[in-house]
């Protein structure tokens, strides 16, 4: 449905890279933290995909999609933007609303209870400056929870640096057939604060033109059901709306708006402590969905009236990592709060008129605001174990993990002269 053709300038004072190959041309090693702990790709036993900074660069993976597509196994179902299911190992879980792809963001879970309404979609999270993305096969849930059936897409950010001053920017832009240009920019400072502290900053905004037809047929020229009666106890047709009169044509109206912005913050007093608190602030404004009617199977949308269904979609993420290095062990809090707020809205003027048979098409505009936020709290204690070939390797011996969360749900069915809550 898009055909796009990027154009693309990196502006950078410091290079993101991942670790350098052996002396000898051997294979990359990537740090990861699948098992709660730092290891390699090729010492970590389980199934797992490890991109590194210089993959997703090199590659040009800068959205979740992106990713799935390099990654074999993976596969999703989306309506469009912050309207994403993710499955692994063909595990789905159609018969409820808990997700089986666990997602992190360093030690935040973002997978949202069974009585949320996107609990099975996750943000359509932005990529730009991380350290590496680690997918785990599942099963996960010994240590990601029962939400890990599947396996665990986990993304891991870029920690702020000290005695560091740099920054990188990233521009581009491409061409939606049947759309128009769409645009794309990127920035991270890094800013150190005295000899303890230093600030990560990154944003990323994001226009991404539409390419569905909206059209408005003339009052009173909308057809009806071939079956039109029937509609309340038989399925029916859909009408032929290809010969019907349009009265007005809204290009490109899937239009998408994004803007995510994160900062973290590093105190490192000695050695031993470190302490790091971040926030992370996104929010999706879409003018309508990326899914088109069939008939007439045509990218393009056909209405009684001219309704708009816009999609908002709006989160924001405190988190708190405390880390404490005892020589024979190492204790870690990760502390984390979460609050995402999603507006959906959807035109159902002919779905009404087709269930209650209605002689005249009513305007109708279905409305569902969703807030859901979730409190999670994990105590690690992560003991050291001397090991004669590779030095010390670390093994967690207690997890706990405290997850809270909240949904409210207001409904509404709204036309002229009638108000359902």
């Amino acid at each position: 449905m898009v055909l796009a053709l990027p154009c693309a300038m990196v502006i950078s004072t410091s290079a993101l890279a991942a670790s350098p190959p052996g002396e000898y041309g051997g294979l990359e090693e990537i740090v990861v933290t699948a098992e709660k702990r730092e290891s390699t790709v090729q010492a970590t036993p389980i199934a797992m995909t490890a991109l590194s900074a210089g993959d997703l660069t090199g590659e040009n993976i800068t959205s979740i999609q992106d990713l799935v597509g390099a990654i074999p196994g993976i596969s999703l179902r989306t309506a469009g933007p912050g309207q994403t299911e993710y499955e692994m190992r063909g595990l789905a879980s159609s018969g409820g609303s808990v997700a089986t792809v666990g997602f992190y963001i360093d030690e935040t879970p973002l997978s949202a209870s069974a009585v949320a309404l996107n609990g099975r979609t996750v943000i359509d999270a932005d990529l730009y400056d991380l350290n590496r993305t680690e997918i785990l096969r599942g099963p996960q849930g010994t240590l990601y929870g029962a939400g890990s059936m599947g396996g665990t897409i986990k993304l891991v950010t870029n920690p702020p640096k000290l005695h560091a001053l740099e920054g990188s920017a990233y521009v581009d832009a491409s061409q939606t057939t049947g759309g128009s240009t769409n645009g794309r920019g990127s920035l991270m400072l890094n800013i150190p604060i005295g000899d303890i502290a230093s600030l990560r900053f990154v944003t990323t905004g994001k226009y991404i033109s539409g390419w569905i037809h909206r059209y408005v047929v003339a009052p009173g020229q909308f057809p009806f059901p071939t079956n039109f009666g029937n509609c309340g106890v038989y399925s029916c047709s859909r009408g032929d709306v290809q010969d019907a009169t349009v009265a007005k044509d809204i290009s490109n109206s899937n239009i998408e708006r994004f803007i995510s912005s994160r900062a973290s913050l590093l105190v490192q007093p000695s050695d031993a402590l470190s302490i790091t608190g971040s926030f992370m602030y996104q929010r999706i404004d879409a003018d309508g969905y990326n899914n088109f009617q069939a008939p007439p199977n045509r990218e393009a949308i056909y209405q009684p009236y001219d309704i708009k269904e816009p999609y908002y979609d709006s989160f924001h993420m405190w988190s708190l990592k405390v880390s404490y290095d005892m020589s024979f062990a190492n204790l870690t809090s990760a502390s984390s709060y979460w609050k995402r707020d999603v507006y959906q809205s959807t035109d159902s003027t002919e779905a009404l008129q087709n269930i209650f048979n209605y002689t005249a098409f009513v305007p109708n505009l279905y409305e569902d605001n969703d807030t859901t936020w979730q409190l999670a709290q994990e105590l690690r204690l992560t003991s050291r174990v001397k090991e004669t070939s590779s030095g010390w390797a670390a093994c967690t011996i207690r997890t706990c993990t405290r997850a809270m969360s909240q949904r409210i749900r207001p409904l509404g069915c709204k036309h002229p002269g009638l108000s359902l809550r």
